[in-house]
């Protein structure tokens, strides 16, 4: 399965932007109607402009993003039950010229 979204958001940001975050996977994982129940691995790839990542302070760090991402997979509206599912998980970035 394969999600694209916006900008990541780092879990030190406010409540409003994660929850923006959390609506965006949201809407796309409402569509399926099963939920899984087993172990499952996670890859991230977080494609981002070099420039962007090496000269902003305002990019977070690939650390910070990966908990809204997985907390946004978990429970009712989600497609796993709970993150202690994730018994493989890997997170990239991606440079972009």
């Amino acid at each position: 399965m394969e999600f694209h979204g916006p900008k990541p958001i780092s879990f030190r940001r406010s409540k409003k932007d994660l929850q923006l975050i959390t609506e965006f996977i949201e809407c796309q994982t409402a569509e399926i109607p099963w939920i899984c129940t087993e172990d499952i691995s996670i890859r991230i790839e977080w494609m981002i402009n070099d420039r962007d990542r090496y000269e902003s302070d305002s990019v977070p760090d690939l650390d910070n993003i990966v908990k809204p991402i997985l907390d946004s997979l978990c429970g009712q509206k989600g497609i796993i039950i709970d993150d202690c599912q994730v018994v493989d998980f890997s997170a990239s970035c991606l440079g972009l010229k």
